[in-house]
């Protein structure tokens, strides 16, 4: 139960102390309107019938994300903790000085504007708002604060992603240009079974059958401070890849060359279970592929990242009439939307461009009709 005191100092002057009881201990707040105290009292006791009361605190922002990101730690990978960690980092640069339950909708409204005014995409703003969202959310949760204000904030739209592919006729030219180099292979795995770079970089030969054609994709690889460790693929489910008898031939080529090169290196030589290896034996990182295919891939091919090869892999299945359904299984999306609304579009793009492709017919149909009408 909280109580109005009116208090009269010497000077004239009149303050309205609200009192009441938190914890088990005596809180108080003045107030230089009658009204404003009654307004307050009506509002504490409220919130503490219902439950809704949160405590006045003065705890800034960024001193509340460096609090959620230690409890979120145990439950993120290393590298989500570190976007997370990034992420809040950047925003605590324009709104980390401002308390907690002052934060307003309109305060976030000017952060996504001030992000995007920097220069930051659409998506990645819209990525802030749900980091942003997400902590507030468990602030609510912890009674830091009475409401979410990131749910009442207008997020900048994603941008529309387009997925760059290499066109099925400059699929061979974009392959010559790995012709003998040590991420050949992984080119391979990414470009005809839409492998992700870690996923390629954690295949072992064990998780390849010969026999009945079939790769199972069942953890990623990556290199941290030194060591090398494994996690579940990005979906965290294990899935089956059938493959051509072209990629069989490539693997197998692999094969011959590592028995090569590990008579080479003679007792220098790295023996492990992987596929995707340098010369000496050593398994792939994932930079390290990323950072190898960049520097090999030729001016024509610019635009082109190694996560798009992913990307070709897709778009090439649908062209060929893979149904979408058996494309996102392939890829390991959690959902047939994800690969509908990655890849449809390019789709579209190819069968316009085929058909179009059909007006040197009809142009070659008209020169035939003139000549016999002259002949």
């Amino acid at each position: 139960m909280a109580t109005v005191k009116k208090i009269e100092y010497e000077s004239g002057k009149k303050t309205w102390q609200v009192r009441w009881r938190e914890d088990g201990k005596q809180r108080m707040k003045n107030f230089s309107r009658a009204k404003d105290a009654n307004d307050f009292k009506i509002s504490i006791e409220a919130s503490q019938r219902d439950g809704t009361y949160v405590s006045p605190s003065k705890m800034l922002v960024e001193d509340y994300f460096k609090k959620w990101l230690t409890y979120k730690k145990g439950s993120l990978s290393d590298k989500t903790y570190s976007s997370y960690e990034s992420t809040t980092a950047a925003m605590g640069e324009v709104i980390g000085k401002i308390q907690l339950q002052k934060l307003t909708v309109t305060d976030i409204e000017s952060l996504y504007n001030d992000l995007r005014a920097d220069g930051l995409s659409g998506t990645s703003c819209n990525y802030y708002h749900r980091i942003l969202k997400q902590s507030l959310k468990q602030a609510l949760k912890d009674r830091l604060i009475q409401f979410n204000p990131a749910d009442l904030a207008q997020p900048i739209p994603k941008d529309k992603f387009k997925a760059e592919i290499i066109h099925p006729d400059m699929v061979k030219t974009f392959l010559s240009y790995f012709s003998g180099a040590e991420i050949e292979t992984a080119v391979y795995l990414s470009l005809f079974l839409g492998l992700r770079r870690a996923e390629v970089c954690g295949l072992q030969w064990h998780d390849i059958n010969f026999k009945t054609r079939v790769i199972t994709v069942r953890r990623t690889l990556h290199y941290k401070e030194g060591e090398y460790f494994h996690l579940p693929t990005k979906s965290k489910q294990t899935r089956q890849i059938p493959f051509t008898l072209g990629v069989a031939k490539k693997l197998k080529e692999e094969i011959r060359s590592q028995a090569k090169y590990r008579k080479h290196f003679a007792e220098s030589y790295v023996k492990n279970k992987y596929v995707c290896v340098h010369r000496n034996g050593m398994q792939f990182i994932p930079e390290y592929v990323s950072h190898s295919y960049t520097n090999i891939k030729g001016p024509a091919f610019e635009n082109i990242r190694y996560h798009d090869l992913r990307h070709t892999a897709a778009t090439l299945m649908l062209y060929h009439g893979a149904d979408i359904k058996t494309v996102s299984a392939i890829l390991g999306h959690s959902s047939i939307t994800i690969t509908g609304d990655i890849y449809l579009h390019a789709l579209e793009d190819m069968k316009r461009t085929a058909i179009d492709a059909l007006d040197q017919y009809m142009e070659t149909s008209d020169k035939i009709v003139q000549f016999k009408r002259s002949v």
